[in-house]
């Protein structure tokens, strides 16, 4: 059985979507259009997601998380991310400045 969030934090606005872990991120301007999205990816509880991927949609550009859940990756803004982990649903979200 899955569970779902109904809210997931990204660039400290709030975004609802059918997620089932939560994501909270922050960005730092590196290039004129590309940023630094770095968050923690948590289960329904709050735990980190070990073993959770974030990739950039359509690339091979991508992370796992690491044993707290925190990632971090340089990316174009536009960009759609993708929180991957087995066993729970893809969730998708677009990087804006």
């Amino acid at each position: 059985m899955k569970h779902i969030l109904s809210t997931i934090a990204i660039c400290g606005i709030l975004a609802t979507a059918p997620a089932l872990f939560g994501v909270q991120t922050g960005m730092t301007a590196q290039a004129q259009d590309n940023v630094t999205v770095s968050g923690t990816v948590v289960d329904e509880t709050g735990e980190p997601m070990l073993g959770a991927g974030v990739v950039v949609k359509g690339t091979t550009t991508g992370t796992t998380v690491d044993l707290d859940g925190n990632f971090s990756l340089n990316v174009p803004v536009g960009s759609v991310l993708q929180i991957i982990s087995v066993g729970y649903t893809t969730v998708e979200m677009t990087v804006e400045k």
